[in-house]
């Protein structure tokens, strides 16, 4: 083996794992805090020590290449070691203390339970509570201070458009949401679309994306839940428009079908809390286990540091 992959840097991996999870050399050098000339290096200098191509390059950012996939693989399991590491030789004391979370209800709903079983299984002496909250009221309640962790739903799947302010933040799953109907021959663009809150991002992306389609308003009625809009699906001429976790069961079943001609919503679930509060422990325990069970699959493979890599919104 040569003796330079023994030089290999741990900001050199740190820097490859973020190019791999954001696949843009720019998204990853504002979340690392780098120039994009420094991440540029960062890779040239891994791929030549490795001898390998880790990167296609192409017009919006990058792929992996197979010997990419493989060496994420080896990098995500090294910053495992050095967590255990952290873990070790850090402070005895357990994680204790009360954790209020605040999200809409596609995310407490569907997204949040394994996030608070892992915690209770790791930190038995932590206490959460969620509230399911209007999104326009989630990110007032945390700077308020009314619940400590909120999880929004957002566009941008980044963590680089705002640098300072009184938040910090940290994007986590992509959350889609589609059309479905029981009408199996297909809706009709003149269809009622049942949604259980317009002031959804989900709900909004889709609106914007069916007038630019069809030429004409959203027939919406606000049903108020999730649960509602699909139990009211009794009547073939109407269609719900509903996170797709909420119902692929009754899709792989046969109940509903996906209305393929009605926009769909690729969005995402962002994590938000107070800046000063990043430091207390029992906050940061949580957002690092969200960060490990609601990431995106390829984040799925990025074991992120204790501190966490934070970005703040204004």
């Amino acid at each position: 083996m040569s003796a330079a992959v023994y030089d290999l840097s741990i900001h050199q991996l740190r820097t490859f794992l973020e190019v791999a999870r954001t696949g843009n050399l720019t998204k990853a050098a504002n979340r690392l805090g780098y120039a994009q000339s420094s991440v540029t290096v960062h890779i040239r200098t891994l791929e030549r020590r490795l001898g390998v191509r880790l990167f296609h390059r192409h017009s919006q950012g990058v792929r992996l290449t197979a010997e990419g996939e493989s060496v994420i693989s080896h990098a995500s399991r090294l910053f495992e070691v050095i967590d255990d590491m952290v873990r070790s030789v850090g402070s005895s004391e357990p994680v204790r203390g009360r954790v209020a979370i605040g999200g809409p209800a596609v995310l407490t709903s569907y997204y949040l339970g394994p996030l608070l079983r892992k915690c209770h299984q790791v930190y038995p002496e932590l206490r959460l509570s969620t509230r399911t909250l209007r999104p326009s009221d989630i990110e007032k309640t945390v700077r308020t201070g009314e619940v400590d962790l909120g999880f929004v739903l957002t566009e941008d799947c980044g963590d680089e458009q705002l640098h300072n302010g009184p938040l910090h933040w940290r994007t986590l799953c992509a959350v889609d949401f589609v059309a479905v109907s029981t009408n199996k021959a297909g809706a009709r663009v003149d269809d009622v679309v049942l949604v259980d809150d317009p002031e959804c991002v989900a709900q909004q992306v889709m609106a914007r994306e069916f007038r630019r389609r069809f030429g004409r308003p959203l027939p919406s009625l606000e049903v108020g839940s999730i649960a509602s809009a699909v139990d009211s699906l009794r009547d073939d001429t109407n269609v719900a428009f509903v996170p797709y976790v909420a119902v692929k069961d009754k899709i792989d079943r046969g109940k509903l079908s996906i209305v393929s001609h009605f926009p769909s919503a690729h969005v995402h679930a962002r994590a938000i809390w107070r800046a000063e509060t990043t430091n207390t422990p029992a906050l940061a325990a949580v957002v690092r286990h969200a960060v490990e069970v609601l990431a995106d699959p390829i984040a799925d493979l990025v074991t992120v540091a204790p501190t966490c890599a934070l970005a703040t919104a204004g």
